[in-house]
């Protein structure tokens, strides 16, 4: 089964990428990431970026909790990372990562891959975006689950309005709908609304307003 989740993941890279660029200069090749989960809970993200032309790298993330950081280390998991932008025809920018990522102990591997159509259709932004992602966990059963998510983003710069469309599905499950709007108001109000399952029947709804100021 480890088998047949590296060869998917190898076909996706294949046929999703653009062709790469030409080596780029490495500044900091060293990663080096701590993030506080809770007051006593860390996770270091180790590892080094590669020279091969494209935002890529590889490395661990040990997650840490209690005061002895060296007792309480959590199981490591293994991650590699490439990301690709190229332009396509009339001005569209298409950016493509792929994640991957392997649990020491527990043997899961999950890998996802990222692909973003962004341009503009009159006075609109519009961003087109499919994502990929397989999770091969051993402990719950030897099949590979797959989820596929597309989404169509479009926002307006002159209102700050923004529509979004999404719909999902996995091995499990049948395509799951939604539709989302929201609009800024003076910079401090937000309204948004939210539609699932749109259609005549099982339809529901969501209605919000927020409010913020900085000073």
């Amino acid at each position: 089964m480890r088998t047949l989740f590296l060869h998917a993941a190898m076909a996706a890279a294949l046929t999703i990428l653009p062709p790469i660029p030409g080596a780029a200069a490495q500044e900091r090749p060293l990663i080096w990431e701590f993030t506080r989960n809770a007051p006593a809970s860390y996770t270091a993200r180790l590892g080094s970026r590669l020279p091969i032309g494209a935002d890529a790298g590889m490395g661990a993330e040990i997650g840490v909790r209690g005061p002895d950081l060296m007792a309480s280390r959590q199981p490591v998991t293994w991650w590699a990372m490439l990301k690709t932008e190229g332009t396509e025809l009339r001005g569209t920018t298409r950016t493509t990562r792929i994640d991957l990522r392997a649990s020491r102990l527990s043997g899961r591997h999950t890998l996802s891959v990222n692909n973003v159509l962004a341009g503009r259709l009159g006075a609109l932004d519009t961003q087109f975006v499919h994502n990929l992602a397989l999770d091969h966990d051993p402990a719950g059963s030897e099949r590979v689950d797959i989820r596929t998510t597309r989404s169509i983003r479009l926002s307006s710069l002159r209102t700050g309005g923004v529509l979004v469309a999404r719909a999902s599905r996995t091995t499990q499950t049948q395509w799951v709908t939604s539709i989302g709007f929201e609009q800024p108001f003076r910079d401090a109000i937000r309204f948004s609304a939210t539609v699932e399952h749109p259609g005549p029947h099982d339809w529901r709804g969501r209605l919000g307003a927020s409010y913020s100021r900085r000073w």
